[in-house]
């Protein structure tokens, strides 16, 4: 009768590590999975807001502009050429 009691047990236990064992795979998996890449960030020579930025007194155009600014504006700026591809990482610009 014993026997027979801890065998029962005993397979009981399995399944219950076998969730255990799941719940930590997936409690891991969220916590790593649920943490956004980090946006970039306003350049120090620009303010910006949801949509827009506008740099002051720019030696050059920033290389960092977040991606979702649609309005990029340049004042009092000391650069006389925009490059090719300067604006490659700002897929949301509509208006320089």
């Amino acid at each position: 009768m014993e026997s027979e009691r801890s065998q029962r047990m005993g397979n009981a236990c399995i399944p219950l590590k076998r969730i255990a064992y799941f719940l930590c795979l997936l409690s891991a998996l969220l916590l790593t999975e649920g943490k956004k890449p980090a946006k970039p960030k306003c350049p120090a020579v620009c303010t910006c807001s949801k949509d827009n930025a506008l740099c002051e007194n720019a030696r050059s155009i920033p290389r960092t502009v977040p991606p979702d600014v649609i309005s990029l504006s340049f004042v009092r700026s000391g650069f006389t050429e925009i490059s090719e591809g300067s604006f490659l990482f700002t897929p949301s610009l509509q208006l320089l």
